[in-house]
């Protein structure tokens, strides 16, 4: 009877041995030390979880293993998330407002849908492109940060006057895909939604650049139309006179994203003879490219021979 226990017991540990190495990870080692843990780096780090049911891809720390019987183990008990990145708003009373997120700051990249009060925030130069719309953001968890959000004061006798700003405690909220992000006041009487989007041109700029300072152009997808000449040479001054230029039509055209912030396309040039230069003839298309900032609020265009550039600056 002795004997038969024996065997039993070594078929079982044998058995066993057979299962841990099966569960170890690709590399032979089941697990590793996780320099990042609360304890210095002195938690175990399991590349498998090895359950009664069979072995569950990793990692997993020692107190995620432990107990779990069954595929509820996370496949990523302790992922990293960031609110980095571009976040375009869905909620309709803000609908297409752009805040660029770096860190604890989000900037205003686009303001999109206003109402009146924010209109006069903007107009009183409370409200700019490029300031802090989002600050103090901090993570409280996995999937959630606390900050303030920027809001506008007013006179309840005037609601649609602004008269200042002041900022608004808020918890901000990430959906499981990091993809959809839900902005809360604490008191509850405020909340938006964004999504994660990209880099997008879109929107109205002007140009600072002096031969054609105050020129504005608004983007929308592949096309950019004139909105204002601004200053004008001789010879754009002739293109107008011609009709050849016309406030509407194409100034730039064909923009295709090339990377996150640049982008390729063509911008409208006049045709002159060398020996009447202010004397337009024609209009012909200049292959470029564009280059935005990383806070979004300014792009270089500039023509691929390297000829001519200009500068410009978001407006909304």
């Amino acid at each position: 009877m002795k004997t038969n226990n024996r065997f039993l017991l070594a078929a079982i540990l044998a058995l066993a041995l057979a299962f841990i190495f099966g569960c170890s990870s690709p590399g032979g080692s089941g697990f590793v030390s996780n320099p990042s843990s609360s304890s210095g780096g002195n938690e175990t780090s399991f590349a498998y979880c090895i359950t009664a049911l069979g072995c569950l891809p990793g990692p997993f720390t020692a107190s995620t293993c432990t107990g779990q019987l069954s595929n509820s183990c996370p496949t990523n008990p302790n992922p990293t998330y960031s609110l980095d990145g571009v976040w375009k708003s869905s909620t309709e009373s803000i609908k297409g407002r752009i805040i660029t997120i770096s860190g604890s700051i989000g900037v205003f990249s686009a303001f999109g849908t206003i109402n009146a009060l924010t209109q006069s925030a903007i107009d009183k130069g409370y409200w700019k492109l490029g300031d802090q719309a989002w600050r103090n953001i901090t993570s409280t968890g996995n999937l959630t940060w606390s900050g303030q959000f920027l809001a506008t004061q007013y006179n309840t006798s005037n609601p649609n006057v602004a008269i200042g700003t002041g900022w608004v405690n808020a918890t901000f909220t990430l959906s499981a895909d990091g993809q959809t992000l839900t902005c809360t006041s604490v008191d509850g009487s405020a909340t938006s939604i964004w999504t994660r989007s990209t880099y997008s041109l879109d929107g109205v700029w002007e140009s600072s650049t002096e031969s054609i300072k105050g020129r504005i152009i608004t983007i929308s997808g592949s096309i950019g139309v004139f909105n204002a000449f601004g200053t004008t040479s001789a010879l754009t001054q002739s293109a107008i006179d011609k009709g050849y230029w016309k406030l509407g039509d194409q100034a730039w055209r064909n923009i295709t994203s090339t990377g996150n912030l640049t982008w390729s396309g063509q911008f409208l040039g006049t045709s002159y003879n060398t020996s009447n230069p202010n004397v337009a003839i024609g209009t012909g298309w200049v292959n470029a490219t564009f280059t935005l900032s990383a806070d979004g609020q300014t792009l270089t265009c500039t023509s691929v021979d390297g000829f001519a550039t200009s500068i410009w600056t978001r407006k909304q």
